[in-house]
């Protein structure tokens, strides 16, 4: 969404508009989005599971220190196997972004429409993973997204540095 709407500005506005504060103008759409994700996360009924646990009284005292106290190892691993994906995904927009520009010579609009259709794929190959996931192993599905993302991007970096 926040491609398209990079697009969609780019269109509308002339490169100095753009430049000097159309840009701010996809940061006040996101902060609609966050409201809008926060609505539906407030109107959300609790799981079972947590419903019992609360209902057994359950539920710890001081849930972050438990949490780092014996649960530290789950809790490094889901994080760095969030951190390298995320951050490699928002780098390699931006590179694309200023590659495409700067050395390839395309229009912005150009490049930020096609960032945005190879954006809209991940709707169709992320529940593609998600099923082949259930299917499969999980650990062995991310692992090997993980392992052809890595192959890409020292492909990308090559292809950079040429």
């Amino acid at each position: 969404m926040a491609n398209g709407a990079l697009a969609v500005l780019t269109l509308v506005l002339s490169e100095e508009q753009f430049i000097g504060s159309g840009w701010r103008i996809a940061f006040l759409f996101s902060a609609l989005l966050v409201a809008f994700g926060l609505r539906i996360r407030l109107h959300l009924a609790d799981t079972p599971i947590f419903k019992a646990i609360e209902a057994r009284g359950g539920q710890p005292n001081a849930p972050i220190k438990e949490i780092f106290r014996h649960e530290l190892r789950p809790l490094v691993a889901a994080t760095l196997s969030r951190v390298g994906p995320d951050v490699l995904h928002a780098l390699f927009t931006v590179f694309t972004l200023a590659y495409g520009i700067q050395v390839l010579g395309y229009e912005r609009n150009q490049v930020l429409t096609a960032v945005l259709v190879g954006s809209a794929f991940q709707l169709f190959v992320i529940p593609l993973a998600g099923a082949a996931s259930d299917r499969f192993n999980r650990r062995l599905v991310y692992a090997d997204a993980a392992d052809l993302g890595g192959l890409l991007d020292l492909h990308l970096l090559r292809a950079a540095w040429r």
